[in-house]
């Protein structure tokens, strides 16, 4: 029957045999044949088809055209009547909304969800509450996810006035915490967190004091009982629900508690530990287990500890299968990374991070794994090029995924980079024709992320001083300070601690006897900091350390040390392959041998220092050094033929500054 009324339109070359169907050759034939149904009459149709696609399909094949029935079904929407065939459509409505989501489309799941939503209204809670109550928490995270954040709020709050148990209200909360996180209001987040955990008979303070983390702390050792971190591979699963849901809450609460109080980070870093340890392992659990590795170096001086922990999160990952918490495990696995590992190993986990949070739709981890790889590519002195990539491409999704802190931190990232290699409007300042230095650092106050302000200032530290411009760093030093707390943790540190040194050894000498005094101890304090670094891992530390010792030595008058771990500080940098830092090496040696008049050895050092800026792209310090001293270049180099420099650095002449060195060496015994 069917080829009887279709042979016509075959004849014509309108409609084409395919196996056991038919197709139209094309589809402006088959927009054409669709135009000819009459308007009103097109949701009739759509439904009488989706109604016979349903009917026929088995289980499998309804997954797999489960798009294409909810569309058909979606069309005639208006005309489903029967509370039955409601449901029924709505529950498909349901599954197509998950199975888009999962797939990262969360504009289409909103689409399917929401027609599902429109099949019923308030009287239906109380007949289809579970049914309902789902489409409209998958639609408020799909709502979240495409940044529509008001839409996302008025779902969000009648799902809490709505949900009929703890377990719902933690869902919802949930997602109102992710809400206050992505539009920068951290304090909010924590408030709605700790409301939902009270009614687990969970009440952390929000700010607890030294002694309360110490006591959840040492509960940690208490518990182990001695043993082996890796034993705990084989904790038994999490089986109550209302635990479950409580330590969900725990964990989408991490990080706007990092951003407000340590302590509270801290606390509940330990606290999950110690649930897990007491009621088993749950996907939740091994976020606690990744943040109390992230925490035992950097707070409790710890770091071979953390380490432990932070991979063993990532074996109870792959072990049981979780997914919710994968993008943070890694991003937590990466931060502990970069103090105990290769900064390659720290930026393949920020990668990762990247990758998991984008599959599982956490839009916050994968800003936060961005930037971070862009931190990641200037510590290991990648060519300022390959950074500058990197931060566009991290600029471009945070911007979209209207997270405006962390596009902030990346744009504070960005004016480093530009100001290095010589975009800015001078090399003293991060101005240029996009961004106003002054304007940005006004809007820092109130309530900004104050990660994000003390990444912008310790960039500045850090850009200033390498321009040479010590009075502004050691005041961007100064905005740092109070803002500490906020980047516990976090490798940025480590520029904070090392420029600030170096910044107050150069201006050491101009400075008062009060000052100089107030200084010895800050210098004491960072080179001890330096120095645990430099203990825990010293291909990334040890040329820092060495420098920062190798200035003290220069204060000190003790010449002949200083000359020693200067050269100790250029070879550790060339054997880590950091060539900025080996610049800096070199460029702060040579200001010691200008000092003395050793002008072989100054002249030898500044060539070096001069080749490794080129290298590293930053021809905004290769002019000034030029500038400075115009006989280090005698032939000027354009900018198109820096950028093709990829050979090795050019080698210092050891011999000549040894001799050089030995030489004053003697004078200085002599004189002495």
């Amino acid at each position: 029957e069917v080829h009887s009324a279709l042979w016509e339109a075959v004849n014509a070359g309108i409609v084409i045999r395919v196996e056991d169907a038919y197709k139209f050759l094309h589809d402006r034939i088959q927009q054409a044949a669709y135009s000819l149904i009459p308007q009103e009459r097109r949701p009739e149709v759509h439904l009488r088809i989706g109604r016979s696609m349903l009917e026929n399909m088995t289980a499998n094949k309804l997954a797999e055209n489960v798009f294409d029935i909810a569309n058909q079904l979606n069309r005639g929407g208006a005309l489903v009547i029967d509370r039955d065939e409601k449901v029924r459509v709505a529950t498909l409505d349901l599954r197509a909304g998950r199975k888009a989501k999962a797939s990262g489309a969360y504009a289409s799941a909103c689409l399917y969800l929401a027609a599902g939503m429109d099949l019923f209204d308030s009287r239906d809670w109380d007949s289809q509450y579970q049914l309902i109550f789902n489409l409209w928490l998958e639609r408020a995270e799909c709502e979240l996810l495409t940044g529509n954040f008001e839409n996302a709020e008025h779902q969000i709050e009648e799902l809490l006035q709505r949900a009929s148990s703890n377990v719902e209200f933690a869902a919802a909360s949930c997602l109102k915490i992710q809400l206050h996180v992505l539009k920068s209001e951290q304090p909010q987040a924590v408030d709605s967190a700790l409301a939902c955990l009270r009614r687990f008979d969970i009440d952390p303070p929000a700010h607890p004091t030294r002694q309360q983390v110490q006591a959840e702390y040492e509960m940690v050792w208490h518990l182990l009982d001695g043993r082996p971190t890796e034993s705990l591979i084989d904790l038994p699963t999490m089986t109550d629900p209302q635990l479950q849901a409580a330590m969900q809450v725990l964990s989408i609460l991490t990080p706007p508690a990092y951003f407000t109080d340590l302590h509270l980070f801290c606390l509940l870093a330990c606290r999950m530990m110690n649930i897990t340890m007491q009621h088993g392992i749950c996907d939740a659990s091994t976020l606690g287990i990744a943040l109390l590795g992230f925490i035992l170096g950097p707070v409790f001086h710890r770091y071979g500890d953390g380490y432990r922990f932070a991979k063993l999160a990532c074996a109870l990952v792959e072990e049981h299968g979780f997914v919710a918490n994968q993008a943070k495990v890694s991003h937590a696995m990466g931060t502990v990374a970069f103090w105990t590992q290769p900064a390659g190993t720290a930026i393949d986990f920020m990668r990762a991070t990247f990758r998991k949070a984008v599959e599982t739709g956490d839009l916050t981890f994968a800003c936060y794994g961005l930037y971070q790889i862009v931190t990641g590519v200037l510590l290991r002195n990648d060519p300022l090029d390959t950074a500058w990539h990197e931060s566009e491409m991290a600029l471009d999704f945070t911007r979209e995924a209207k997270y405006d802190d962390a596009a902030d931190i990346v744009r504070s990232q960005q004016r480093f980079i530009a100001t290095m290699q010589g975009h800015t409007a001078s090399f003293s300042t991060f101005s240029d024709a996009q961004f106003d230095e002054a304007s940005f650092e006004a809007q820092l106050r109130g309530d900004r992320m104050s990660l994000m302000v003390c990444f912008y200032w310790i960039l500045k530290l850090k850009a200033r001083f390498l321009s040479g411009d010590y009075a502004e760093a050691l005041a961007a030093a100064g905005k740092v300070k109070p803002l500490l707390p906020a980047a516990a943790a976090q490798i940025q540190l480590l520029d904070y601690f090392y420029y600030t040194a170096l910044t107050v050894a150069a201006l050491y000498e101009s400075a008062s006897d009060h000052e100089q005094n107030r200084w010895r101890e800050l210098l004491s304090a960072h080179l001890e900091q330096l120095r645990e670094w430099a203990e825990t891992y010293p291909p990334t530390f040890a040329d820092k350390y060495a420098l920062v010792l190798a200035e003290i030595a220069r204060l000190e008058g003790r010449d002949t040390d200083a000359m020693r771990l200067y050269e100790h500080a250029v070879q550790s940098a060339r054997q880590s392959g950091f060539v900025q830092t080996e610049a800096l090496a070199h460029e702060i040696a040579a200001a010691f041998y200008v000092a003395r008049t050793s002008t072989t050895a100054a002249h030898a050092h500044l060539k070096a220092a001069r080749s490794c800026y080129l290298r590293w792209g930053a021809l905004g310090k290769v002019r000034q050094l030029d500038r400075r001293y115009p006989e280090l270049s005698e032939v000027k180099l354009s900018s198109a033929q820096v950028a093709t420099i990829d050979v090795p650095i050019e080698q210092l002449d050891v011999g000549t500054v040894v001799k050089a060195s030995q030489a004053l060496s003697g004078e200085i015994e002599l004189n002495n």
